[in-house]
């Protein structure tokens, strides 16, 4: 790695570092990114944000330039809401001169309210909720106008009473259109109870013999979990711990990826990445524990359960880690690495025991 890549890095971590919930760590990075390292900061960013491939950095290195102190970032971003064509990075160009409420702005956020992207356009009615300038009066009416689809016009309500408390003449339905709303609204409500009634009738005709069958004791129910044969049982637990190798795959290739083929990428997308697979995992153990095992094999269940649980702690702990390993470099990655693949090693090995115990079982 040359001086350039060093001076990169150091860059980017002290960009991070703005985000911190700590003050005086984001103070302390305040302070470090003026003068010379401010100015290789700014044009480091600019650099991802026209240059990168990637649309998750790009979209990151708008929202790191936002938090950069006294720098000109408006027309950057005007650039990259023009000529991006990533709807991701567009909504975050978006949200940006929303927060920023330049005036000079306001134009191609405007424009945005003509894209055909729904996402986009959600966007630009935020932002523009934001700037409180009189030059969105028209297109704003001229939006709730013409579009029939109730989220944008709830937003654009939202947004218009933020930007213009003191007009109400878009939220405002007239005295003609509100009677026939107030009317339309009985209808609902007496043909709703009248088909209550039916349905009521109906399910307590076909519920009689059932009901009749309970009360003299011939029939009982309960609402317990499904408790399944020893041979679906296998099926199912199989088919769940094919899908927890898939994961555990697919997991130790993204460490690898995000952590040595992208060690000098800082993007808060990557560790929400890793965050992603212990929801994966605690999908499982939702799975296993949407049904009951038969009873010889409640011990088994139980040990398996728990192994899950382990892969969920090591993909939360792995992404937990990101900042001490790419933005501080206070831990090397290749320790933390003989960390994860002992515990992989170890809750595969348990789970591999029990499935062998489960499948010589009939």
């Amino acid at each position: 790695m040359d001086t350039g890549d060093k001076e990169v890095i150091e860059i980017l971590s002290l960009v991070e570092k703005l985000k911190s919930p700590m003050f005086a760590i984001r103070e302390g990075a305040k302070k470090e990114l003026t003068g010379t390292k401010k100015d290789l900061a700014f044009k480091v960013l600019l650099k991802i944000i026209s240059e990168d491939s990637d649309e998750y950095r790009r979209a990151g290195a708008i929202e790191s330039l936002l938090l950069l102190p006294d720098v000109n970032k408006t027309l950057p971003i005007i650039e990259a809401l023009k000529k991006d064509t990533s709807v991701m990075v567009k909504e975050k160009a978006i949200g940006a001169l929303g927060i920023l409420k330049d005036p000079d702005s306001i134009g191609p956020v405007i424009e945005a309210l003509k894209s055909s992207d729904r996402k986009i356009v959600l966007k630009a009615i935020w932002a523009l909720g934001e700037f409180r300038d009189h030059r969105a009066l028209e297109p704003f009416k001229n939006l709730i106008e013409n579009t029939e689809d109730t989220e944008l016009k709830r937003q654009l309500k939202l947004a218009f009473a933020r930007a213009f408390p003191d007009i109400d003449v878009i939220v405002e339905k007239t005295a003609e259109e509100k009677k026939k709303e107030l009317s339309n609204n009985v209808n609902k409500v007496t043909t709703f109870v009248t088909n209550w009634k039916v349905i009521v009738v109906a399910i307590f005709i076909l519920s009689l013999p059932f009901l009749i069958k309970l009360l003299l004791g011939t029939t009982s129910f309960s609402f317990t979990k499904p408790q399944l044969t020893k041979e679906l049982y296998r099926e199912k637990i199989n088919s769940i711990m094919n899908k927890k190798d898939q994961y555990v795959s697919d997991f130790k290739n993204n460490l690898e990826r995000i952590y040595v083929k992208e060690s000098q990428v800082i993007n808060q997308a990557q560790p929400m990445e890793l965050w992603g697979y212990s929801d994966k995992f605690m999908g499982l153990k939702r799975e296993i524990d949407g049904f009951t095992s038969p009873e010889e094999y409640k011990d088994i269940n139980k040990k398996i359960v728990e192994n899950i649980i382990v892969y969920t702690e090591i993909t939360t702990y792995s992404g937990n880690m990101y900042t001490k390993i790419k933005v501080e470099q206070s831990v090397s990655y290749k320790e933390f690495m003989k960390d994860i693949d002992k515990q992989i090693k170890t809750a595969d090995k348990n789970i591999s025991l029990l499935m062998n115990e489960l499948n010589k079982t009939r």
